[in-house]
């Protein structure tokens, strides 16, 4: 016959470590460094790093501001299959450029400053195969 008192001990201690566990456990997970996001406070007034990701309810990336190789800033927006659709940088002089992408990853419309224009704002449109076949450049400003 079952001893009914050692049943009772034994379910108390199981509840009591099961307890004393989830209390340290909670303690030690705020303290320990894990890749999660950061949230920041009313009284943040300035979150610095070299990446910022814009995740989706399920994880994956949707946007994101980086610096690039050459040192400048870049702003990326992928699709749902994690493809960039559209990039906006600067080129190395500091000139800001936009890049619209196809599903293919083939850049199909490009504007900016100075990419190619010497300065001069233009807008480049092209085929399935990245090849121009319209554009248009700003005309220099005559001096008089």
């Amino acid at each position: 016959m079952p001893n009914r008192g050692n049943n009772k001990m034994q379910t108390l201690k199981v509840m009591v470590l099961a307890v004393t566990a989830g209390l340290i456990g909670g303690l030690l997970a705020d303290r320990l460094s894990l890749d999660r996001p950061v949230l920041a406070s009313e009284s943040d007034k300035v979150i610095t790093a070299q990446t910022f990701k814009l995740v989706d309810g399920k994880g994956s990336t949707r946007a994101s501001i980086s610096m690039s190789a050459g040192g400048q800033p870049a702003l990326e927006l992928f699709d749902t299959t994690q493809r960039v659709r559209v990039l906006f940088d600067m080129s190395a002089k500091g000139d800001p450029q936009l890049f619209l992408m196809d599903e293919d990853g083939t850049i199909r419309t490009e504007m900016g400053l100075g990419l190619e224009s010497k300065g001069r704002p233009f807008l480049n449109l092209r085929d399935q195969d990245g090849n121009v076949f319209w554009s248009v450049v700003a005309k220099p400003r005559r001096s008089g």
